[in-house]
């Protein structure tokens, strides 16, 4: 598909793909929107802000803890853990491409370290089993930041049964230099997938 010449003709293919998508199934959301893209690449950019893909676990070898992996955390096929602040795995070309990969501004990293400490404190009392990550870049006028969860219904709980919870909360902080005062503006989606003796159910929840 060739790109829009116009920015009407963008919006309307991004809502004619937008439409696509939410008539297809839920749980093939992932292939269904890679191969939306290889059709349509130009697509991508304009579809990311309304389409949220499903949250992957990967694991911290230097600190042995799980984080989330997903687009919040993500420079081209490698991932930053919010734990040791590095990409996992490693990037291929050394040292110095791991400098060149994106970090957060040295006070929002030790701003995500709390957030992630106290955020992993709260889900494991609320959603026992789950894994958390938080995630923070610099804007212009302040921050925003991704506030991840993930959590798999426990095969040893049910043999019959298999689930999956991720929500994920990106808040906006326009900070003011001349007050002491800011503006948050906050956005959640919690997508569910449930399957119970071969039947499968979908839901997915946006809160703006």
């Amino acid at each position: 598909m060739e790109s829009p010449e116009s920015p009407e003709e963008c919006h309307r293919q991004t809502a004619a793909a937008l439409g696509l998508l939410q008539r297809l199934p839920p749980q093939d959301l992932e292939t269904d929107l890679d191969a939306l893209i290889k059709i349509a690449p130009h697509l991508e950019h304009s579809l990311a802000p309304y389409v949220t893909r499903p949250l992957k676990v990967k694991l911290d070898p230097e600190q042995n803890r799980y984080f989330v992996a997903c687009d919040y955390n993500c420079d081209g096929s490698t991932h930053r853990s919010p734990w040791s602040g590095r990409y996992c795995p490693s990037a291929e070309l050394g040292e110095a491409e791991d400098e060149r990969l994106f970090r957060p501004s040295e006070r929002l990293r030790r701003l995500e370290e709390t957030f992630n400490e106290v955020f992993d404190a709260y889900t494991t009392s609320y959603y026992e089993g789950s894994v958390s990550s938080v995630y923070l870049w610099d804007l212009d006028e302040g921050f925003a930041g991704a506030f991840l969860v993930h959590k798999e219904l426990s095969k040893a709980t049910s043999s019959d049964r298999k689930g999956v919870w991720d929500a994920v909360h990106v808040i906006e902080v326009k900070e003011s230099a001349n007050s002491h005062f800011s503006e948050y503006k906050l956005s959640s989606t919690v997508l569910v997938h449930l399957e119970v003796a071969g039947q499968s159910a979908d839901q997915t929840l946006d809160c703006s």
